[in-house]
């Protein structure tokens, strides 16, 4: 097997039993768009600056671009939730791995949110345990690093169920919710779910 997988295998969905995740093409822009602008206030508390304003169709199909050929890099992965009977159908949440290294650490950063009317189902325990098994046997990822604002107390709650481990606490961490954050770092060693 080789360390990464080919471009397109990157580009592969993940299903679960309810969620159908993927790397979304330029025609689901109006989508995602849909789902930063129903969740913008919900998820602002925890979501860091903006470079540069998603706010058209258009600005999110150069997003979208830019996001698919990371992927196919294996440089970053921004996968959309959408309910598994309905792969055409309204954005459910997000996750992704960025800050993805190779060589000895073999790791990356895990991030996810979730649609305001869809807290509390589980979601993003059931598409993240499925990224977890994807980052160890596809992408061959030793682990996945984790942080969560000490208030946030339902990532907090989802990382511990998933198996993250605590491994530090960080002052102003990161730039989120419009000012500086402390963080609880946490991470997940993925070895154990190898399946070769």
């Amino acid at each position: 097997m080789s360390d990464q997988p080919d471009p397109e295998e990157n580009l592969a969905p993940i299903e679960t039993a309810r969620l159908w995740l993927s790397v979304p093409p330029v025609s689901h822009a109006a989508q995602v768009l849909d789902f930063d602008r129903r969740n913008g206030d919900h998820l602002a508390p925890w979501a860091p600056p903006r470079p540069t304003p998603l706010d058209t169709i258009e600005a999110w199909q150069e997003r979208l671009l830019t996001d698919r050929q990371r992927a196919r890099e294996g440089t970053a992965f921004h996968w959309r939730l959408r309910p598994k009977d309905d792969r055409d159908g309204p954005v459910l949440g997000t996750l992704s791995l960025t800050r993805i290294e190779r060589g000895p650490l073999e790791r990356a950063s895990l991030g996810a949110s979730v649609d305001r009317g869809q807290q509390g189902l589980g979601l993003v325990q059931e598409a993240a345990e499925a990224l977890l098994d994807h980052a160890a046997n596809v992408l061959q990822l030793r682990f996945v690093e984790a942080g969560h604002a000490p208030q946030n107390l339902r990532s907090a709650a989802t990382l511990r169920r998933l198996g993250f481990v605590p491994f530090g606490y960080a002052r102003d961490y990161l730039h989120v919710g419009g000012r500086l954050q402390d963080h609880v770092l946490l991470q997940y060693d993925l070895r154990p779910l190898r399946r070769s």
